[in-house]
């Protein structure tokens, strides 16, 4: 459950109870883990765990920190493949950025050999390392311009290896993560805030992880997997689309609601769930700035740029359409926390709909700015900026 919970894997439903019954009943330390396991069990229909498909098809399902760890050990060996295998130069262990940060700051080229590797800005911030003067040369998209390169003398411990040697590693460097691409960074932007607006990943991460109550860890388990499960839009049968308001009727397309099951497990848990942290008002203008650069990045700053044409085949020319209805899933989340306290929020918003769902229900008015509709969102920042609100953290959002 713990490492379900740290990489954000997601599982059925069906299986997650499978899960959170198994580690009960398992748990010597729980003094009435049986009974606890028959009384989950009768929230759940013995048929439906039966019937379902139980194998935890893992080596598949690799997490995305999974790959972001295969990612950097692959950098690590291309690294230590020139440095240490070739040069004889022992570098040591590398398991983070703040370990593999002193070593590339030593890697000069052989000619000239004041020449340094260009690291990126957001390296030295993933190592939580102040970067020495000589390396701050970044522009606003966080590049260097050319003859701008970062020079330092070598020093004692410099490491310094050929042209051909010194272009591997910064190839390598620079095509780790296309720091750049203004689509990529907003994609980065968009996937935190929802692990920590829907998932509440970094606060069931802090309750869980160090826990060994086996109950807690549950009770954490199966409400992550509650808000991870995908969205249903058609039949059981996959022959058809559901229809206008039977969308609401199935259980993975309300992720807010707890289960029953959920329910029945907090009575021998203890918990209440896992509430929103931080200012609501503060993550609202978060949410709609990156709406916003929705639309500089994929409309050329004119939302009309994103409205399908009906009758144009194709249904390409909106951007990452589901990047957007995530935004929208996640400033519903955060104006539901804003309507229980009482604080003003923005105005209704409609996502991107398929164009097969659009002329299955004839709604090719209902998508997202479909005639001219102005979303809550723009009115929200407009009245922000009257109020110089959201200035700072524009002005965060561009560096």
């Amino acid at each position: 459950m713990k490492r379900n919970i740290d990489s954000l894997l997601r599982l059925d439903l069906e299986q997650a109870a499978a899960v959170v019954i198994s580690a009960i009943k398992n748990d010597n330390t729980i003094a009435n883990g049986s009974e606890i396991a028959q009384s989950l069990l009768k929230e759940v229909d013995p048929k439906v765990l039966r019937h379902s498909c139980m194998w935890l098809e893992y080596w598949h399902t690799d997490s995305a920190k999974d790959i972001q760890t295969h990612k950097f050990s692959h950098l690590v060996k291309k690294i230590r493949d020139v440095i240490q295998v070739k040069h004889k130069i022992d570098v040591g262990k590398i398991d983070d950025w703040s370990m593999l940060i002193p070593i590339l700051l030593r890697v000069r080229r052989c000619s000239p050999r004041s020449r340094c590797l260009f690291i990126p800005e957001w390296m030295f911030r993933e190592a939580n390392a102040t970067p020495p003067a000589e390396f701050c040369i970044w522009d606003s998209l966080g590049r260097a311009s050319g003859g701008h390169e970062p020079t330092l003398l070598p020093a004692s411990d410099s490491i310094i290896v050929t042209r051909k040697e010194f272009r591997r590693i910064q190839r390598s460097l620079l095509r780790y993560f296309r720091f750049w691409d203004p689509t990529d960074l907003l994609r980065i932007d968009i996937k935190s805030l929802q692990n920590n607006i829907i998932y509440s990943a970094e606060l069931i991460k802090s309750q869980v992880l160090p826990s060994n109550d086996t109950l807690v860890v549950a009770q954490y388990f199966f409400a992550l997997q509650r808000r991870l499960q995908r969205k249903v839009v058609s039949d059981l049968h996959w022959t058809s689309f559901l229809q206008k308001g039977e969308s609401g009727n199935i259980v993975q397309n309300n992720p807010g609601i707890p289960t029953t099951f959920e329910e029945r497990l907090a009575t021998f848990s203890g918990q209440s769930g896992v509430p929103l942290s931080g200012s609501v008002l503060q993550q609202i203008d978060q949410c709609c700035l990156l709406m916003e650069s929705y639309i500089k990045v994929y409309g050329a700053r004119d939302r009309n740029n994103l409205v399908f044409v009906r009758g144009v085949s194709g249904g390409s020319g909106r951007g990452a359409v589901d990047e957007y209805n995530l935004l929208c899933d996640i400033l519903n989340t955060l104006c539901g926390k804003a309507k229980e306290e009482g604080l003003d929020m923005p105005g209704p918003v409609r996502k991107f709909l398929a164009k097969d769902i659009m002329a299955s229900n004839q709604a090719f008015d209902d998508d997202a700015f479909a005639g001219g509709r102005v979303p809550g969102w723009e009115t929200w920042l407009a009245e922000r900026r009257e109020k110089g609100v959201v200035r700072g953290m524009e002005a965060l959002s561009m560096k």
